[in-house]
């Protein structure tokens, strides 16, 4: 299903949010596969995960971590004590 994906976090009202983009080939089909996931990273990791499934080759990357594995991990927080 998935070639790469690409993890990043944001910091809103005190409450961290995470979001999952993956990599979606063009022969699978996307439908309910966004809140299939969603629940399956709800209920392994006990947080709310946001997932987003682009297009295959979306998330390209300067060098690979191999199949299945984060290729970046995108800290969008603003630092402690500062406005986001």
């Amino acid at each position: 299903m998935a070639m790469r994906s690409l993890a990043g976090q944001r910091r809103r009202r005190q409450r961290e949010e995470m979001t999952v983009h993956i990599e979606v080939r063009a022969d699978e089909s996307r439908d309910g596969l966004a809140e299939q996931l969603e629940r399956r990273l709800r209920d392994d990791l006990g947080v709310a995960v946001g997932v987003n499934l682009v297009d295959e080759g979306a998330l390209a990357s300067d060098g690979s971590l191999g199949e299945g594995k984060v290729n970046r991990l995108l800290d969008r927080r603003s630092a402690v004590g500062t406005k986001a």
